[in-house]
């Protein structure tokens, strides 16, 4: 076989990999979403613990050419603890604080999406600066999974259900967690998927046919991933 041939071949056994690994969303746990839950009362006494420092969220979303990553930003957040049982808690997004990791040596680039980003083709921030979770329910879990991938927790131990609020819709997701209880502080570290449109954000969304046609959707799925220390 010639140079040319081995060339002609590799490139005919490499190239499906590659537009595989660029129009794959991320694999991880799915969110189960579901109508809003009522909001329980919480009946003292309760231990509030709140987040303290800098604390983000940080997403991943993916198209056909590629994908981005980044954060947003949590202004604060609490959770109301009796006995070692998790009551309650209520976290809030500051959707004018996004930032696009990926982008950091491209300061056009990044203002230019991030701006995007802002716009009601996706967050509409003029309109819903602010996004926000309220737990509702934590329950033990276990589904141990040996899963080799940056996009999975390993040994989650809890089931997470709240409220999440995101433009002007708000709907219930549950996602497996792991929680850590400490002497004064719980670490609570999640990675799941949600569906972006499920929450009116459908900037070219991929199940649209003349986006499909064109290639020019993006992959519904956002993976979202956080890992807190709240502390007493």
């Amino acid at each position: 076989m010639n140079d040319f041939n081995i060339i002609k071949n590799s490139i005919i056994f490499i190239l499906p990999l590659l537009l595989l690994c660029c129009m794959s969303e991320p694999k991880s746990e799915e969110a189960q979403v579901r109508e809003a839950q009522e909001e329980g009362n919480i009946e003292e006494p309760v231990t509030n613990y709140h987040l303290t420092g800098s604390n983000h969220i940080s997403w991943i979303g993916t198209k056909p050419t590629g994908r981005h990553n980044g954060t947003i930003r949590v202004s604060q957040g609490f959770l109301s603890i009796r006995n070692d049982s998790i009551l309650g808690g209520r976290f809030s997004m500051d959707l004018n604080d996004i930032h696009i990791l990926d982008l950091e040596k491209d300061p056009v680039n990044h203002k230019k999406l991030v701006s995007h980003l802002k716009s009601s083709d996706f967050f509409d921030v003029e309109s819903y600066p602010m996004g926000s979770f309220v737990l509702t329910e934590v329950k033990s879990y276990s589904n141990p999974k040996d899963i080799d991938s940056d996009n999975f927790v390993q040994n989650p131990n809890s089931m997470v259900t709240g409220n999440l609020t995101l433009r002007d819709s708000t709907l219930s997701i549950s996602f497996p967690s792991k929680v850590l209880l400490k002497d004064s502080s719980v670490q609570v570290i999640a990675k799941f998927n949600i569906d972006r449109t499920r929450w009116g954000i459908s900037y070219r969304d991929e199940t649209k046919v003349e986006n499909k046609i064109k290639d020019k959707f993006i992959h519904n799925k956002v993976n979202i991933a956080f890992d807190f220390e709240i502390e007493k």
